[in-house]
């Protein structure tokens, strides 16, 4: 009856899928900076099923992290201030990347 259906190569449907989560798209005001973040990666069961598992796949959660973060986890850990303002030479503390995720998720989820 016509056999196994079509599938795009795991790569390009992996790349697909990142370009396609980052649609649509707000900004985030955590600490006096501005994130984009993506409502649609948030929402994702991939995504959060890559975060549920982070103790067992550090990798996978830093992608997730990433893909909320439009793409752009390197530079928020550039720029997320601790509680006290201040900005390391060695980018965010845990403390301080924990906090921006807690906010977004207050903020993704009252829209």
């Amino acid at each position: 009856m016509g056999g196994p259906c079509p599938r795009e190569p795991t790569s390009l449907r992996k790349e697909k899928e990142m370009t396609d989560i980052t649609k649509p798209t707000m900004e985030i005001e955590f600490r006096g900076e501005r994130f984009k973040v993506s409502k649609a990666a948030f929402r994702s069961m991939k995504v959060q099923k890559k975060m549920a598992l982070m103790e067992e796949d550090l990798k996978g959660a830093f992608e997730a992290m990433d893909a909320i973060l439009c793409g752009g986890l390197d530079d928020a850990l550039d720029r997320i201030p601790e509680a006290d303002g201040t900005v390391s030479e060695y980018g965010a503390s845990a403390e301080a990347f924990g906090a921006l995720f807690e906010k977004i998720g207050e903020q993704l989820g009252k829209n």
